[in-house]
């Protein structure tokens, strides 16, 4: 934790242009779990991972037990690489789970979004329009397809895996694509799921 509050020490704000950013999601991610007095594992557990019915899911830790039956990852060369593990900021990434533990995952979420669940809701409103493509949403990306239907995704690439996740803000269709080499799966699945 020392190391990361002295990186917060050099972070200079912008002009407020938006800009992704792995590191804030991570800093995101510590400082709801310290406003909750809590650790980062424990609260997932709490508010997602055990209500959205996940029950595989759990976070990469350094200090943790290495998860079970875990996938082999690769480079985009086809290479054997080691798991990431992380120490801190691990709301960027440290996310171990099954396709089926996502599935559920979207399903709670489509369920919600359907729903009309003012937390689902406010989460998936748009902020900022990104280009012509897509608005940026709190964590998710809100595209529209042919026929001008709202859909969430957000995609993610670690050290040996990628994933995608997207779904039908009326709760109609949904799709979870991961794979087990650091290469994009986005046209793949984005097909599965506008088409």
């Amino acid at each position: 934790m020392t190391e990361l509050t002295e990186a917060l020490a050099e972070v200079e704000l912008t002009d407020g242009s938006h800009l992704y950013s792995n590191f804030a999601y991570g800093v995101l991610a510590e400082a709801i779990a310290k406003r909750q007095q809590t650790s980062l594992a424990v609260l997932l557990k709490q508010v997602l991972f055990t209500p959205a019915g996940m029950t595989h899911a759990q976070l990469a830790l350094a200090d943790s037990p290495p998860a079970l039956n875990l996938a082999q990852g690769h480079n985009s060369l086809g290479q054997v690489v080691p798991h990431w593990t992380f120490q801190s900021l691990a709301g960027a990434g440290a996310v171990l789970a099954t396709v089926e533990d996502m599935s559920r995952y979207v399903q709670f979420l489509m369920a919600k979004s359907a729903n009309q669940d003012p937390i689902v809701t406010n989460l998936l409103q748009p902020r900022l329009q990104q280009s012509s493509c897509c608005a940026q949403a709190l964590g998710w990306m809100i595209s529209y397809d042919d026929e001008q239907r709202p859909y969430a995704w957000h995609n993610g690439q670690t050290g040996g895996f990628s994933s995608f996740v997207g779904f039908y803000l009326d709760g109609s269709k949904g799709v979870v694509v991961l794979n087990n080499q650091a290469t994009s799966v986005n046209e793949q699945a984005l097909q599965l799921l506008t088409h």
